[in-house]
Formats: C-alpha cells, structure tokens, sequence
C-alpha cells in the first residue's frame, strides 16, 4: 500500500489541433456570458474513474491498455450542441460513434453509459442554455482521426489542471 494522496483519474480523447481551433473560432462568435472550459481541458470522456491511490493509478493505466488494444483510430467530428439542464453546455460528437461507444464501454469504471460530448461551458448562476445550444446546433466541426486515448489526472483548485499519465495508441493487432 503506498501513503500517496488519492488521485482523480479520468480516461479520454482530446480533438486534434485544427478540430480544436474550428471549434473555438464558433465560440468566439456566440460572445456569450458563460464560463468557457479552457481549450486545453476540452475533451470527450471515455470513462470517469474517480479518486484512486498510487497502485490505483497503475491498475487504471493496465486495465485501460487491456481495453483499448483490439481498438481501431476513430474518425470523430464535434457536431452539434446541447445542454445538460442549465449548468452545462456541450458539442456532439459524430462519425465512428458506435465504435466510440463500445470503447467506452471495454474501458468501463461506471454504471451509467456516458452520452459522447466535450463540454465547452458551464453556466454561472442558473443561465437559460438553450439559446447558445440552438446557435451551436447546426455547428460542424472538421473531421479528425483519433489516434490514442489518454489516462489523465485531474488537478482540483482555484484553476483546476489536467496531467497526462499515460497516452495509449489505438492500433488493429
């Protein structure tokens, strides 16, 4: 057993580069009053695992090798928007959905089976989402094949952060 703090992990894919700045470039547009998700922690979460302590840590990376080792790269657009309530607004994700799913659910870690999105802003107070989901709808993003995914740690604070533990290829054996 080791006396490290427990440590926050999530697994993920991150857009590429282009995809990215696409994307931004549409935000930049809405001048909307949210709190924007910075643009190096928008992801599309694979599976959230919680707080685990060190050995943890290595068992999330050996499990998700596991998982991911029959994968193919996914070719992956964000299209699309919608909210979750009134706290969060997010881009769809389209292309090998199906695929993304099933790689979801190989890495697995919770019950629930998780909805493809990246989250691109959080309301303050309790904001009417709808009308920034509405002018986002028909948003569609350059396509971008994913060639790994990522066991992240997240850092919580004042400005929370995310470190990369381990990136793990999709490759057909």
């Amino acid at each position: 057993m080791t006396d490290d703090p427990p440590t926050r992990v999530f697994v993920a894919l991150w857009p590429s580069a282009e995809a990215a700045a696409h994307l931004q470039a549409a935000l930049d547009a809405l001048d909307a009053p949210l709190r924007w998700v910075p643009a190096e922690r928008r992801h599309i979460t694979l599976a959230f695992v919680g707080d685990v302590d060190g050995e943890g840590v290595a068992k999330v990376v050996q499990h998700t090798q596991q998982a991911v080792r029959s994968s193919a790269p996914l070719h992956l657009q964000l299209a699309g928007a919608g909210r979750f309530g009134s706290s969060v607004l997010w881009a769809g994700v389209a292309g090998d959905t199906e695929p993304l799913a099933a790689l979801a659910r190989a890495i697995g870690w919770q019950d629930e089976q998780l909805r493809s999105h990246l989250t691109l802003a959080r309301g303050r107070g309790k904001p009417d989402l709808r009308p920034w989901a509405q002018r986002l709808a028909d948003y569609a993003g350059p396509e971008w094949t994913a060639q790994d995914v990522t066991v992240v740690r997240s850092l919580l604070g004042p400005s929370p952060r995310y470190e990369v533990l381990e990136r793990i290829a999709l490759t057909t054996p």
